[in-house]
């Protein structure tokens, strides 16, 4: 029998097998990920409100799901198991698949084992690939005047101020942050942390996790390994630097360093939708994130590694938001930004244009199937971030762009809860600033983020269909579709 410290799924859902999480520390080159067939049936998901029923009703149907489709794979691998050559075994929900430890010597005998074994598509060995450095300049000579406390361009350039003022800061909102880490110790962050709590001792339990040296506590060493993750969540809840001041961030450490692979991108995707304790115990998707920050990329846009985590993120009803990339300004939009129906955004600078470092599209997926260019812009140049030990510098890049934008959703859920995807996206697209030439284009998308047009936007959207629905007497459709 498969044993280890999480379940996943009760162990008579899949044969008698119990499955747990693969041990922090375990080398990359020890997994196999064999991906699985199943695909949940989320339409009925998709129809809910979003929020944590509907959370709940997704991971339920991804549980049902693996649990109808992972046991033939199972059963292949017990006689490996029964001899030591696969020392633990993994189910995962997204995507649906299995990560099986065993050492590069015994890794033939697992791909042997798999092949052609009902629901198996595939197998590969887990990859890896690396997060942008932390980019950070601490007074670079052409920053804005120094501040006390901190102040960033980018509030103004967003416009957000209107939105606060409106009650539209974030606040009931929770944002996800898949990155480095987090310090949770930074004046600027432990107001902004979930897991804070006044006059006692913050509480870890669903609102951390490390997928790569299994700290219990976000605070460095090791738990932030390079300041990215920190950098990151400043962009979305610090005073007068994030973009959402009232809402809460929750952090999964997916990479060590810089350095971040397959397995551990999944880990930190389907946390986001179930967080544990942080023993990794008891999965409550009740405390999941409703928006979720990505600001890595693999560099390669073919690259749909991820395609699956997003899309139940999505019919989960949570919101993912990804950095373009780098590699401007010829460089194509990478993966995961150039997934179809997701944001992704690009890096404006101080001077009014879209940053030369800012990757651009169209998508290099096929045709039909990826997005033209970054869907936003928002200030990727000269943005104040925390940086881990309680200081402020400049850093540059469109991971910092991205949790600007992370945090314009959360304002406008603040402000209308009931929004749906396609409400949500129409508000940002149809009040977004052209930075070049007027509408949609490769390089800015639908334009730079104006958070308090969106806002005013969003309200009148659904007022709209609240008093059609008072004349009609039926539900309201949503003004672009979309869930």
């Amino acid at each position: 029998m498969i044993t280890s410290a999480v379940s996943f799924a009760p162990p008579a859902t899949l044969g008698g097998f119990t499955t747990g999480r693969i041990t922090p520390h375990v080398r990359a080159s020890d997994l196999v990920i064999a991906r699985i067939d199943g695909r949940a049936d989320m339409s009925a998901v998709e129809r809910m409100p979003r929020g944590p029923q509907r959370r709940q009703a997704a991971y339920a149907a991804l549980q049902a799901e693996a649990a109808a489709t992972q046991g033939a794979a199972l059963t292949a691998l017990q006689p490996l198991i029964d001899s030591g050559v696969v020392s633990a075994v993994e189910s995962m929900l997204l995507p649906n698949a299995l990560v099986v430890q065993a050492a590069p010597a015994g890794q033939q005998a697992v791909l042997d084992a798999l092949a052609g074994v009902a629901h198996v598509t595939g197998t590969q060995q887990v990859t890896r690939f690396s997060l942008p450095d932390a980019s950070i300049d601490p007074a670079p000579r052409t920053a804005p005047p120094e501040t006390d406390p901190p102040t960033s361009w980018a509030v103004d350039a967003l416009n957000a101020r209107p939105a606060w003022a409106s009650g539209a800061d974030g606040r009931g909102i929770t944002v996800g942050i898949a990155d480095s880490g987090l310090d949770i110790t930074h004046p600027g962050l432990v107001g902004g942390y979930r897991g804070t709590r006044v006059g006692a001792a913050p509480e870890h339990d669903y609102n951390w996790a490390d997928f790569m040296a299994g700290s219990p506590v976000p605070v460095e060493p090791p738990a932030e390994s390079n300041g990215h993750g920190t950098h990151v969540a400043s962009q979305v809840v610090t005073t007068n630097i994030g973009s959402a001041p009232g809402a809460r961030v929750i952090a999964a450490r997916m990479s060590n360093n810089g350095e971040a692979n397959t397995y551990s991108a999944f880990e930190a995707l389907q946390w986001m939708l179930a967080p544990t304790a942080v023993d990794g115990s008891a999965p409550d998707p009740a405390r999941g994130a409703d928006v979720v920050n990505v600001s890595w990329g693999t560099g390669d846009g073919t690259n749909d590694f991820l395609l699956e985590s997003y899309q139940g993120l999505q019919a989960a009803g949570i919101e993912v938001v990804t950095a373009a990339g780098n590699s401007g300004p010829d460089g194509r939009i990478s993966a995961p930004a150039s997934y179809p129906g997701f944001t992704s955004v690009g890096a404006y600078d101080t001077h009014g244009a879209v940053a030369d470092f800012s990757s651009r599209g169209p998508s290099p997926l096929p045709d039909g199937a990826g997005q033209g260019s970054p869907t936003f812009v928002a200030p990727g140049q000269l943005v104040r971030a925390a940086t881990v030990g309680g200081k402020y510098s400049y850093s540059f890049g469109t991971s910092m762009a991205a949790p600007l934008v992370a945090g314009a959703f959360a304002d406008l859920m603040s402000a209308e809860p009931t929004a749906t995807h396609g409400q949500l996206v129409a508000a940002l697209a149809e009040t977004a600033r052209d930075v070049a030439a007027p509408g949609p284009d490769d390089d800015s998308g639908y334009g730079l983020v104006d958070i308090g047009a969106a806002v005013a936007r969003l309200r009148e959207l659904l007022s709209g269909e609240r008093n059609a629905t008072l004349r009609r007497g039926d539900p309201p459709t949503g003004s672009r579709g979309g869930t």
